[in-house]
């Protein structure tokens, strides 16, 4: 029971980070795709949300490691492009194979969104800030 009260309260800091990820990277295409276009706005977007959320887990949802900040971003991005990957494979599997998520694809984009976050989670919570000798102790 003890693990669920830890874990818990740092999945509900880690879903309002990504709330607040989203939003910048949403803000930031919005913003660039009349400028520079669909596919560059997001090429644009997405690292400078996913360096934000990093910020915002290394500094409200987890313990900062000893690390040099560039190998901790570095893991953070890989895990969480591992996510991202995973999410738009889930949302693929779904809408070609299943006739029903077919015809409903936000179906499909809710699997994918809630496996990419718990992958997300899991990945950054045990390989970006859980290396044991990497944590800070206080």
């Amino acid at each position: 029971m003890s693990t669920y009260k830890s874990v818990f309260p740092q999945f509900l800091r880690f879903l309002v980070v990504g709330t607040i990820g989203f939003i910048v990277n949403a803000g930031i295409v919005e913003f660039l795709y009349v400028h520079v276009g669909l596919v560059w706005c997001q090429l644009i977007a997405f690292p400078i949300a996913a360096t934000c959320t990093w910020w915002l887990n290394r500094n409200y949802t987890f313990t900062p490691t000893k690390s040099s900040i560039f190998k901790e971003w570095s893991r953070y991005i890989t895990a969480n492009g591992l996510g991202w990957f995973i999410n738009n494979g889930v949302y693929f599997f779904l809408v070609l194979n299943v006739s029903y998520v077919h015809m409903q694809p936000v179906l499909a984009v809710a699997a994918g969104s809630c496996t990419g976050l718990a992958f997300n989670f899991l990945m950054t919570r045990l390989f970006v800030f859980r290396m044991e000798k990497d944590i800070v102790r206080e």
